[in-house]
C-alpha cells in the first residue's frame, strides 16, 4: 500500500474536503454504511483503515466494548489520539495490508473505503476471516469496480459545457494497479472485478449478507448538485459478511 496521506499538503487538502457541507463521506458513504452495521453492544471491534478515527469513537459510543483503529497514516492516526481518543480505543499505524491478524480475536471487522489501496486483496480476505470469531462480520466499503477499472482520472463522458453525460466503463476485465492523481498526489489502487471480490470471500468462509451500492436521494441530489453522480453511476459498493465455520 501507498501512503499519501502522510504528504502534508495531500493531508491538508483531506481534511479541507471533509470540512465541506457537501463531501461524499458524510451524505454518501457515511449514511449507508451505518445503516448496514450489526448491534455493537458489547463487540469486540477491528476497524481497518480507521482514517483519523471518527468511526472508531462513534462504534465505542454506540456500546461497542472495545475498538483497535488501524491505519498507515501516521498523520491520521496521531489526528484520531488527539480528537478521538477513549480508553475503549487502541489506534496503530500500520499498513492494514500487513496486519498480523490475531486469531478468532474480533466480532467484527470494519473497512471503509479502503480496500481498493490493498494490492494482495486475497492475503487481506484471509487474514480478516481468520480474526474474526465464529459467527462474527465483516462489513466494508470501497470505491466501486466501474470506477477503479479507468486507466485515468476522466471517469465521464461530457457535453461541450463540460456537464456529465454518462460514466465511462473501461478495461473492466484488466485487474492491478491504478495510479491516478487526487490531492496532488498519486493514488495507488487496485482494480478487481466483482467477480473477484466476491469469490475471494466466499472461498475465505465469509458468507454475504447484504451489498449496496450508494446512491443519494433526489432531496439530496438538488441540495448538492455535485453529488447528483451517484444516481448515475455508483460511486461506492458495500458488503456485510459472517463468517461460517
Amino acid at each position: 500500500m501507498n501512503n499519501p496521506y502522510d504528504n502534508e499538503t495531500a493531508f491538508a487538502k483531506y481534511l479541507g474536503i471533509r470540512q465541506r457541507e457537501n463531501n461524499y463521506n458524510d451524505n454518501v458513504e457515511i449514511p449507508i454504511f451505518k445503516s448496514m452495521l450489526p448491534a455493537l453492544a458489547g463487540k469486540e471491534i477491528l476497524d481497518l483503515g480507521c482514517g483519523y478515527g471518527e468511526m472508531s469513537r462513534w462504534y465505542v459510543e454506540q456500546g461497542a466494548h472495545a475498538v483497535v483503529g488501524v491505519d498507515i497514516s501516521e498523520k491520521m492516526i496521531a489526528r484520531a489520539r488527539a480528537f478521538y481518543s477513549h480508553p475503549a480505543i487502541d489506534f496503530e499505524a500500520g499498513s492494514m495490508e500487513s496486519y498480523d491478524f490475531p486469531t478468532e480475536a474480533y466480532d467484527l471487522v470494519t473497512s471503509s473505503l479502503a480496500m481498493q489501496y490493498v494490492e494482495d486483496f486475497d492475503r487481506l480476505i484471509a487474514g480478516i476471516s481468520r480474526a474474526l470469531r465464529p459467527g462474527g462480520q465483516l462489513l466494508f466499503s470501497q470505491e466501486h469496480p466501474v470506477f477503479t477499472s479507468a486507466h485515468n482520472d476522466d471517469f465521464y463522458l461530457r457535453d461541450e459545457e463540460g456537464e456529465k453525460l454518462a460514466l465511462k466503463v473501461t478495461n473492466y476485465s484488466d485487474e492491478g494497479l491504478r495510479v491516478t492523481s487526487w490531492l496532488g498526489v498519486d493514488m495507488h489502487n487496485y482494480h478487481r472485478r466483482l467477480e473477484t471480490v466476491i469469490s475471494t470471500l466466499l472461498r475465505h468462509h465469509l458468507q454475504i449478507e447484504a451489498l449496496r451500492e450508494s446512491m443519494v436521494s433526489e432531496e439530496i441530489a438538488q441540495k448538492y448538485p455535485n453529488l447528483a453522480d451517484t444516481r448515475m453511476a455508483p460511486n461506492f459498493i458495500f458488503i456485510r459478511c459472517k463468517k461460517t465455520s
